[in-house]
């Protein structure tokens, strides 16, 4: 058996899932001594969260940020903007107080600039897109507390 052979038998009986049932003997002592090399393969433990557990998490954690304040998302698709031009100063920045019918971000769509405003008074608490990111309808522009 040729070394490369070897070396991918190995591979894909360490990542199958019988691995742990089998004994390490697959044949003659060149593959099991190539076996021995590369078995320090890494397997996910059980305990530890998967990717959508990680979601999820994240996901709650936000959530629970954001519980008292104001989401205003994007009612187009385009790309967002938080200036009218890249040499002047952004319309809102995190802290800053904003009133209903403030212009926030300009969103471009088929070349027509559409101006985001404000439709709560409050103070801006989180900036979710960055600075010429491509949005969907609906996603997340702005957190805002609102004003008591």
């Amino acid at each position: 058996m040729k070394i490369s052979s070897a070396l991918n038998l190995c591979i894909l009986f360490a990542l199958s899932p019988l691995a742990a049932f089998c004994q390490k003997d697959l044949g003659s002592a060149e593959t099991n001594k190539i076996c021995q090399q590369h078995k320090s393969v890494e397997f996910p433990a059980k305990d530890r969260p998967t990717a959508a557990e990680k979601a999820a998490t994240a996901k709650a954690e936000e959530d629970a940020a954001e519980v008292g304040q104001h989401i205003i998302t994007s009612p187009i698709v385009g790309t967002f903007y938080r200036s009218a031009n890249p040499e002047s100063e952004a319309f809102v920045n995190v802290g800053d107080r904003v009133s209903k019918g403030q212009v926030l971000c300009i969103i471009e769509a088929m070349k027509l600039m559409n101006e985001i405003e404000s439709d709560v008074d409050g103070v801006v608490t989180r900036i979710y897109p960055q600075n010429g990111q491509p949005i969907e309808y609906g996603e997340k522009l702005f957190a805002v507390k609102l004003s008591s």
